[in-house]
């Protein structure tokens, strides 16, 4: 419905007005347009805790499905926390449009952006995962780890295992 009408004010208007103020009612179509985009985007902060050290950054991975879930180069967004790490907890922040979501947390201690583990593949570095789930052997399942994105702001908290 805003689209149509945005449409149709962009198309009235432009054809009965013309130089500055055209220009200025096509932004304002534009502007239109694009806003329900923005307006439908939640803040979401990742509370980090149990840092091990200061050392290092915490990588956020978001991922929107089980098909995707964990697998390299398959977040539909990527976030690390921004400025030293001080404490025993680190916030990352971002934005998401409603809908469902699993995360993956870890704290890249050495900086080089990825996940170290041992030669069987046990993490050498803190991890975590969205609902803290208590998984035993492996990573949780995409359904342990999700959870919905509605219209207002959250923030979740995610405890780190070394």
């Amino acid at each position: 419905m805003i689209l149509c009408s945005s449409i149709w004010v962009m198309t009235s208007l432009t054809e009965t007005q013309n130089g500055q103020k055209m220009k200025q009612i096509l932004m304002t179509g534009l502007v239109l347009l694009i806003s329900p985009m923005v307006l439908f985007a939640v803040n979401m902060t990742f509370v980090v805790e149990k840092l091990k050290s200061n050392q290092g950054s915490i990588q956020v991975g978001i991922y929107a499905d089980a098909g995707s879930f964990l697998k390299k180069g398959k977040t539909i967004a990527g976030y690390a926390n921004k400025g030293r790490l001080t404490g025993e907890q680190a916030k990352v922040f971002c934005q998401l449009k409603p809908g469902t979501y699993a995360v993956a947390v870890f704290h890249d201690e050495n900086g080089n952006g990825d996940l170290d583990t041992n030669f069987i593949g046990i993490p050498k570095e803190g991890y975590g995962f969205s609902n803290n789930p208590k998984s035993m052997m492996g990573p949780p399942e995409f359904k342990e780890a999700a959870f919905t994105v509605g219209e207002e702001d959250l923030e979740m908290l995610i405890q780190l295992k070394y």
